[in-house]
């Protein structure tokens, strides 16, 4: 509710304002997001989290400890095994890949 009276009522970037949740705020065990393409979307969002109803745009989940897991996501063209695969095939990909491990 607090972050959505924020949102509501600055002028700030969404961008910026996302990006500063994502890198200084506490990573907590209960974590959600809000898919938006507008800050009409955003508050709506927001504002269905903090009432505890469910919407479209928001995903919910609790963190977990455990594995790291990489996504290649793409046009539609990945498959099973496609990031072994790359890693495998091209040295690059593999050294910017263990540097991120």
């Amino acid at each position: 509710g607090r972050l959505a009276a924020f949102v509501g009522g600055t002028d700030a970037p969404l961008a910026a304002v996302a990006g500063a949740l994502v890198s200084q705020r506490a990573r907590l065990s209960e974590r959600a997001v809000v898919l938006a393409e507008s800050r009409d979307e955003v508050l709506s969002g927001l504002r269905a989290l903090a009432a505890g109803e469910t919407s479209p745009l928001v995903v919910k989940g609790s963190g977990a400890d455990g594995k790291t897991v990489f996504v290649f996501p793409g046009q539609g063209s990945q498959r099973v095994g496609m990031g072994r695969e790359l890693y495998d095939r091209y040295p690059v990909f593999a050294r910017a890949l263990d540097d991120a491990c």
